[in-house]
């Protein structure tokens, strides 16, 4: 997903993230960290992801869309559940929970 600046949907609800371990190489974007590139933000327009029940580290993926949109996703340093408009942290999101994660609260609405 690395420089796709006008992305503003990611849906990962199908996708398993086994080979996505922190810190470890994967085939085809060397290490994990790399899915969605680095701290230049290569990733600005993101409004919302979704993961499934085999996604079991949300946590990093979320710190890892932080990271490539240079700070600015989410506004408020929060992740709005769709399922109940529950604010997270992207360290307290809990993995193996399916769910939609969006920037903003307005989004919910």
């Amino acid at each position: 997903f690395y420089n796709l600046y006008s992305l503003e949907q990611l849906d990962l609800s199908n996708w398993d993230d086994s080979s996505l371990i922190p810190g470890t190489p994967v085939d085809g974007i060397g290490y994990s960290g790399n899915i969605f590139g680095s701290a230049f933000g290569t990733v600005k327009s993101l409004k919302s992801f979704t993961v499934g029940a085999k996604w079991s580290n949300t946590g990093y993926l979320a710190k890892l869309i932080e990271l490539a949109s240079s700070s600015t996703v989410p506004t408020d340093g929060k992740w709005y559940a769709a399922s109940d408009g529950t604010a997270y942290e992207s360290t307290a999101i809990s993995g193996n929970r399916a769910d939609t994660y969006y920037t903003t609260k307005t989004l919910l609405d």
